[in-house]
């Protein structure tokens, strides 16, 4: 379940990695919207084909500033998926250096801003690592922790993401998920025993919490 270990360290790792040569595609016209450089297009077509562990690390800056509205239709559900991952599992590895209390000395309000895609998104994130969650885990999870959602999803691996409806009027569906490889997943994993999981402060285990 998840990325192994040294997957995630090799990728937040100092060392540069040893980047592949970009993948090769045919000539194409370009689609209505694209402005995306064919540079950059060839970089998000490497980062969605090859596994994790072989992304060159100095690139992912500008590999996550990209913006998917820029990119072919083709790209744009990997890309949100892989940019997805890599947040995760860069909060996941951030998280270890912050402490048991990964908020403590921090007063400064969290934001947070749902992600916005199509369903397609949704059926590959478990691909990529993610475990689906429901509101009321939510809800458990932000009692035992003693977090908002916007601070489940700076400080831990907590992703909200909504499709937008397709008739005008309708409202659109909100997905949550949570890293396979987050430390909140031993207290799902309780919830979902039917356990109501231990109580403060022994309350959040070895999973942390924000104060």
């Amino acid at each position: 379940m998840g990325r192994p270990i040294a997957v995630l360290a090799l990728l937040l790792a100092a060392a540069l990695a040893e980047p592949a040569h970009a993948a090769r595609k045919k000539a194409e016209k370009p689609e209505p919207g694209v402005t995306a450089s064919s540079t950059t297009i060839k970089m998000v077509e490497h980062f969605t084909t090859v596994e994790t562990a072989d992304l060159p690390v100095e690139a992912i800056p500008e590999f996550m500033a990209v913006d998917p509205k820029t990119l072919p239709s083709r790209l744009r559900t990997k890309y949100q998926a892989k940019k997805l991952e890599l947040a995760a599992l860069k909060k996941n590895a951030d998280g270890k250096k912050k402490g048991f209390f990964r908020r403590m000395g921090n007063d400064k309000q969290a934001l947070c801003v749902p992600e916005e895609g199509d369903e397609q998104t949704v059926a590959l994130l478990p691909q990529m690592g993610f475990e689906p969650i429901t509101e009321d885990e939510e809800k458990f999870l932000m009692q035992k922790t003693n977090c908002s959602e916007c601070e489940l999803n700076e400080d831990f691996s907590l992703t909200m993401y909504i499709v937008p409806p397709k008739k005008k009027g309708d409202k659109g569906i909100r997905y949550l998920f949570l890293s396979q490889n987050d430390p909140l997943m031993g207290l799902i994993a309780s919830y979902r025993a039917g356990g109501t999981g231990p109580t403060a402060f022994f309350g959040i285990g070895g999973a942390g919490g924000c104060r």
